[in-house]
Formats: C-alpha cells, sequence, structure tokens
C-alpha cells in the first residue's frame, strides 16, 4: 500500500510538469522538468505513519547567525499565513518548507493538497525579496561554492 501511494503520488507529480526520480524505497526527488525559476525542486519521503512528507531544502546565508531573531521572524512569517506548508528553521542544515500528506491517495485531493503547498511556498518565497536573499542562498550562489 505505501509503495503504491509512492509511485500513485510520484505519477501525479509527474502529470504537474516534474521530473521525479527514485532515490530509494522511501524517497523521491521532484524537479520541474524544464528549467524555471519559479518551479520549485522537492523530496517526498514516506514516513512511518505511512503518509507522504514533501520537504523543500534551502541552504542559509551567513546573515542567519548574525541574526537569528530575524531568521526566527522570516521563518514564522511563512507559518502564520499557511495552511499546508510547515516553514523551519534548522539551525546550520538551513530552512526547510514541508507538507505532510495523509496515506490514502485520491487524485483530487491530492491536487488541492500540491497546488495549496506549492503555492503558500512560492507565494512566500516571492514575497519579499530582500528578506529571502538575506536569509536563503541563491541557486547562483550554491552553484559559485
Amino acid at each position: 500500500m505505501a509503495a503504491n501511494l509512492l509511485s500513485d503520488i510520484a505519477n501525479h507529480v509527474e502529470f504537474l510538469g516534474y521530473k521525479v526520480t527514485k532515490k530509494d524505497e522511501t524517497m523521491y526527488n521532484a524537479v520541474p522538468a524544464t528549467p524555471d525559476a519559479n518551479r520549485l525542486s522537492f523530496s517526498i519521503h514516506l514516513t512511518d505513519k505511512g503518509g507522504l512528507l514533501f520537504l523543500a531544502a534551502f541552504s542559509t546565508t551567513d546573515n542567519v547567525k548574525a541574526d537569528q531573531i530575524g531568521v526566527l521572524e522570516f521563518v514564522n512569517a511563512g507559518n502564520v499565513g499557511a495552511y499546508t506548508a510547515r516553514f523551519v528553521w534548522s539551525g546550520d542544515y538551513g530552512i526547510f518548507i514541508e507538507g505532510y500528506y495523509p496515506s490514502a491517495y485520491d487524485k483530487r485531493a491530492f491536487g488541492e493538497f500540491i497546488n495549496t503547498w506549492l503555492t503558500e511556498v512560492t507565494t512566500f518565497l516571492n514575497s519579499d525579496k530582500a528578506r529571502v536573499a538575506k536569509y536563503i542562498k541563491s541557486e547562483e550562489s550554491k552553484s559559485s561554492e
């Protein structure tokens, strides 16, 4: 059942224009099938409860260490307006945006979930670009390291 859930979700995400690759029996990675700065890459993890955790991970800038209160306020601002997304700062590991989907696949319910989650994440990341740039490394800065 869990393998079917992960497979059904991967197929649905591919239908939405993502390239989905299987990392192992409990994890898939999803990246936009065509390059698009407005589309998010994320991973899908099968949880021990049988549901799925959607996870977008972001490396942080050096500003985070100097402004921990500011980064907590930044992450909290994401949580304030979110219904499906949970914004988390995990110290040296970065900023994560999560979403949990329960263990039963339904095309319509999943479609509503993934659309809401992706919209919440991208809306937040595009809402205050200066603040995002202060705490989250850009793709360009990650590739030059």
